[in-house]
């Protein structure tokens, strides 16, 4: 029977790929108890499909990445792109692929898993794809993982080698470090690992690498079949650890749908993914493959995931795509992210329109707000909600006709093969896959019939279509994409001696939070100590949570004992969550929009120093570092991740008026940048209200005073300088024409170490004074000692590599900008003013 309608890549669940298949290409299939086998005659697994798609398809555009030529995260203007061909992509894998033979040795029963953590890029793509070609099984690492969930994977996946790259290097450490713990598995020593770090940094570093070469025989490397396992990735950690899902090449490629076999001329509509690789982007690229077109990946780690980079990657792919006379034809059509990315994305007015020309917008992972589909179907958004699992695939999508249709969430089943939705109350529905849906992963827990804890309800106009509603387990979806059990994590805090029950919650919320009952020997502590206690008590459970699943301080609240009848449980002693839920609606509402009074906090906060210390506490309280950061510092450079920035806007906006709070963007945080940047922008719009408060002229003296007293104090120092200068003999010694000294400001700042490089290796430059803030809280040569590491790391950092000879033109000296003579020794200060030939003042202003 043929197929009407030829389906569409980017929408084509499984079991339409396994019917068109069937139809077009005489694909044979075989059933088997974890699911149907799809056979091809022109290939059998991951590798074979790269070399097919190398020889029909060679010289299409099969992966770019498009790249800031650096990390600072406010400037998108100048790009890079990586790029190759499907031919290219085969080329360079192979070579990689060798090179891990030689340095591994081939796969072994005992030698057949290695682990790989590394930021989405084109480097890594090759790195996984090279090593399923050498024929070892990939353990993908989550780098945002606790270290005891990496190091339960790395053990169950038995894996023997581990690779790296440099942004994940102190987490492979953390990963690695051994424990005492005897009671933690998780934390048993690992065996001895072979690690590999990852030297190159760009795809230009690898092509021009020269790489080992291993001599064995082809037939020395186990042939991988349909079931064999190409490589691992994780569940969310429903249990505590997470569970490790294999990945076999029938569901990666032979599930697919053959769609390559298009008019060569024809234009290619690519995809664009914010994706990371080690969960969902290797999904999307396989599938966009299976059209031989080319997909485009987010360089993680790189840029902050905005509007403002992304409509730059964008405008940078459409000039290309327009320009290039190498590649077949290609268009970018399609957009891949969770909803809470999107949403975010949606905040930049030009990236808005842009998205309206594509295909489909296509969202996945967690839930939509029904408002915020509603209301982009409405503005003429061709959105479409793509519904599967890791242990299944791709199952259930809402494809439709965009300009008629506007039921954006009623995922349809067009061919529901193997999917049984089975009734548990009601008109809930939850979704078990049976064993005559395609074969996609052979872990334990994914046997068929395997139950996905999905929960739906039938459409109420459409026939065979169903809107999803929740989870039937007690699994939490933030709307970042997020997943994770919090009973694990409620246990661990039930523990504690003044805790009788805890209920977190955070469905379709940005992050989770914590309602905690207390217990009736609580009565007896003082209130101020039983909250101090709990807080101290949460951070050290945090320490062993991912990132996205920590409790933070403003996001809990404590009931007294005499609450504890509300909460419900069932008879085995479990939370009967929706109930509970329900019951604790407005205590959780009041976490999420923080609906306190804000009147005395306004007006406390027109003072510019009370509002950059508020914003400097509401950073600090939140990143995850062993120290403050500095009012400069990128803040994306710093780790703070979506989530985090989230927590620190509602921490700010916790302290402005409700009003006001919708002028603050839900990306702000990664918007400015930096701490002093986003204070800067709380004092502006907090003055542009002024209007509001009633003691606005006493305030306008106030400021005026404050104002008044920086400049005479200022105008002093000056006066001081002055007079010392016209009591002074300095005379600038006349310099020969490679020998001018130089005074630079900034150093560690990204503007101010790249002007660095440029005058160290400036030859007609003999001596640099390197000025470096600070106050003398320990000896003078200590501190200048300590200044030159933190300029030593910020080249690192930058990856500024520089001659030892050149580093010996640096003299470090710490200054403080509004002392006399810069805070700087006399003599010193004396044997600069006479030297100096030029100054380069490039630090951030501080008042």
């Amino acid at each position: 029977m043929m197929i009407a309608q030829k389906p569409n890549h980017f929408t084509c669940t499984l079991a339409e790929a396994l019917e068109w298949n069937k139809a077009h290409f005489s694909v044979k299939t075989e059933q088997t108890t974890h699911g149907v086998i799809c056979r091809h005659d022109e290939f059998q697994n991951i590798s074979e499909f790269v070399e097919f798609l190398a020889k029909s398809h060679g010289q299409s555009l099969a992966l770019g990445c498009v790249t800031p030529k650096s990390t600072l995260s406010n400037n998108p203007n100048e790009l890079v792109e990586e790029v190759l061909t499907f031919k290219e992509v085969q080329e360079q894998s192979y070579r990689l692929s060798q090179h891990f033979l030689a340095q591994f040795g081939p796969c072994e029963p005992e030698r057949k898993c290695v682990a790989l953590m590394a930021s989405s890029s084109i480097i890594y793509a090759l790195v996984w794809l090279a090593l399923i070609q050498a024929g070892y099984e990939v353990m993908l690492l989550v780098s945002r993982n606790p270290s005891n969930a990496s190091r339960h994977l790395l053990k169950i996946s038995n894996a023997f080698a581990l690779c790296y790259d440099q942004d994940h290097e102190q987490n492979i450490s953390e990963v690695l470090l051994e424990t005492n713990n005897s009671e933690d598995l998780s934390s048993i020593p690992l065996p001895n690992l072979l690690k590999f770090k990852i030297p190159w940094l760009s795809l230009k570093s690898l092509i021009c690498s020269c790489l080992d070469t291993f001599d064995i025989s082809s037939t020395l490397i186990k042939k991988q079949d349909l079931t064999s396992v190409a490589f691992h990735n994780q569940s969310s950690g429903t249990t505590g650890l997470p569970k490790m899902i294999s990945q076999t090449h029938n569901g990666q490629v032979a599930v697919l749908p053959r769609l390559q076999e298009q008019d060569v001329t024809s234009l290619r509509q690519s995809t664009f993914t914010t994706t990371p690789l080690c969960t969902g982007w290797i999904a999307d690229m396989l599938r966009s493959w299976s059209a031989a077109t080319p997909i485009w990946l987010f360089p993680e780690n790189r840029a902050p995931i905005i509007g403002k980079f992304v409509l730059a990657f964008f405008r940078h792919i459409d000039a290309l795509s327009l320009s290039s006379t190498i590649y077949l034809k290609f268009r970018l059509a399609y957009l891949s992210c969770v909803p809470f990315v999107l949403e975010s994305l949606l905040e930049n007015p030009e990236l808005k329109k842009r998205l309206l020309e594509l295909n489909a917008v296509g969202v996945g992972g967690a839930a939509m707000t029904t408002k915020l589909g509603d209301q982009l179907v409405a503005d003429g958004f061709p959105l479409v909600s793509r519904f599967g699992s890791s242990e299944c695939g791709f199952l259930l999508s809402s494809y439709r006709d965009y300009k008629k249709d506007r039921f954006w969430q009623a995922l349809r089943g067009r061919n529901s093969t193997g999917l049984n939705f089975q009734s548990i109350t009601g008109e809930r529905y939850e979704l078990i896959v049976e064993a005559d849906c395609p074969l996609v992963s052979t872990s334990p827990h994914a046997l068929r019939p395997f139950n996905t804890h999905d929960v739906f309800i039938p459409h109420d106009s459409l026939s065979n279509s169903w809107c999803y509603i929740g989870r039937s387990d007690s699994l939490l979806t933030l709307i970042t994409g997020k997943k994770f059990d919090p009973v694990p994590l409620e246990e661990a805090l039930n523990c504690h001696p003044l805790i009788g029950t805890t209920f977190i919650v955070g469905n379709d919320r940005p992050y989770p939070v914590a309602i905690i009952f207390g217990v009736s020997e609580e009565m007896s502590i003082d209130e101020e100590k039983r909250h101090q206690q709990i807080w101290r008590y949460i951070q050290q459970v945090n320490e062993k949570q991912p990132t996205y699943a920590k409790i933070l301080k403003n996001n809990y609240r404590v009931l007294d004992f005499s609450q504890q009848s509300r909460v419900k449980k069932n008879n085995k002693g479990g939370l009967i969550r929706c109930a509970l839920l329900k019951e604790l609606e407005e205590e959780v509402n009041e976490i999420y929009e923080s609906s306190q009074s804000f009147k005395n906090v306004i007006t406390n906060l027109f003072s510019v120093e009370k509002i950059f210390q508020a914003v400097q506490v509401a950073v600090n309280s939140i990143v995850n570092t062993d120290r403050e950061l500095n009012p400069n510092d990128d803040l994306f450079e710093a780790g703070i991740d979506s989530v985090m920035s989230l927590q620190i806007r509602k921490s700010i906006c916790e302290i402005i008026s409700p009003e006001l709070r919708s002028s603050v963007a839900q990306n702000i945080v990664y918007e400015c940048g930096t701490i002093s940047s986003l204070a800067d922008f709380f004092i502006k719009l907090l003055n542009l209200n002024k209007k509001l408060n009633t003691d606005l002229v006493d305030e306008t003296k106030s400021k005026h005073a404050e104002m008044q007293s920086m400049v005479e104090k200022n105008l002093d120092i000056q006066q001081k300088s002055f007079q010392r200068l016209q009591q002074s003999k300095f005379v600038i010694a006349a310099q020969a024409r490679n020998q001018n000294i130089v005074a630079l400001t900034g150093a560690t700042g990204f503007l101010g170490i790249h002007i660095l490089d440029t005058l160290m290796r400036d030859p007609n430059i003999s001596k640099i004074y390197l000025l470096i803030r600070g106050t003398l809280t320990e000896p003078y040569g200590v501190l200048c000692k300590q200044a030159e590491n933190r300029v030593r790391s910020r080249l690192d950092f930058y990856k500024i590599n520089v001659d030892r000879e050149l580093l010996k033109k640096i003299t470090y000296t710490l200054f403080q900008i509004k002392e006399i003579d810069l805070g700087i020794p006399s003599p010193l200060y004396s044997k600069m003013a006479s030297e100096i030939s030029c100054v380069i003042h490039a630090a951030w202003d501080v008042c």
